[in-house]
């Protein structure tokens, strides 16, 4: 007889498992054409099974992963698609899953917390303007008086100091500025900098060098006044 006629129904408990010789062949077969598929309602049985057995593999590999894939309908083109889909794949539309309603309720929410925070935090009265205008102007003063308004917010150098001095380094590619002190405004308008680098000289190694300069308290012009080599 045949092999074939004899197999069990399949079943989602059952595990087909080779036995020998030509059992994958066998097992093939089992899956295509197994017992019941001929005739009447055992037909949807078995595709029933096969298609039971499938799905409870599907949901394992899922599980396993971690992930379990949540579909929802593209706000456009309205085919389900993943709900973390950034763009929809059928119609191409970005934020597929976001709503215009949402995308306006949410652009009115942000308004309505910047006007309550410029009320709570902005609304100053005309007093408390006064003394925050005068706070700031005092401390621009005291800036300009230490000579913080020619020296750059980023490392802190005299930009154009800095600039001349690594043009004329021996190896401009190699300078590296350490340092700039500078003095308060004294009786003439000037301030006193002190600025510390380090640069490639003829031997190839790198030393370090000072050049001291003279600058304008209103124009932060500068005039070098010493260089020095350690």
């Amino acid at each position: 007889m045949n092999p074939i006629s004899r197999a069990p129904p399949l079943s989602p408990y059952r595990t087909h498992a080779p036995t020998g010789r030509g059992s994958h062949r066998h097992q093939e077969a089992d899956l295509v054409q197994g017992p019941g598929l001929h005739d009447g309602g055992g037909a949807f049985r078995g595709l029933a099974d096969l298609l039971f057995i499938i799905a409870l593999i599907g949901k394992a590999e899922t599980v396993e992963k971690g992930k379990t894939m949540a579909l929802k309908p593209c706000r456009e083109c309205k085919k389900e698609i993943s709900t973390t889909a950034r763009t929809c794949p059928h119609c191409g539309k970005k934020n597929p899953h976001t709503s215009t309603a949402k995308s306006t309720l949410g652009v009115v929410i942000l308004i309505i917390a910047g006007w309550i925070a410029y009320e709570v935090y902005f609304d100053e009265s005309d007093q408390e303007k006064k003394a925050r205008l005068a706070t700031e102007t005092a401390e621009e003063a005291e800036d300009k008086r230490k000579g913080f308004h020619c020296l750059s917010a980023w490392d802190g150098s005299h930009r154009d100091l800095k600039d001349h001095v690594k043009k004329s380094a021996r190896d401009p590619d190699s300078f590296e500025h350490i340092e700039t002190k500078i003095t308060p405004v004294n009786s003439d308008g000037e301030h006193t900098i002190f600025m510390k680098y380090r640069a490639r000289n003829g031997f190839g190694g790198m030393s370090v060098g000072q050049v001291n300069t003279k600058v304008s308290n209103a124009t932060c012009s500068y005039t070098i006044t010493g260089v020095f080599q350690d």
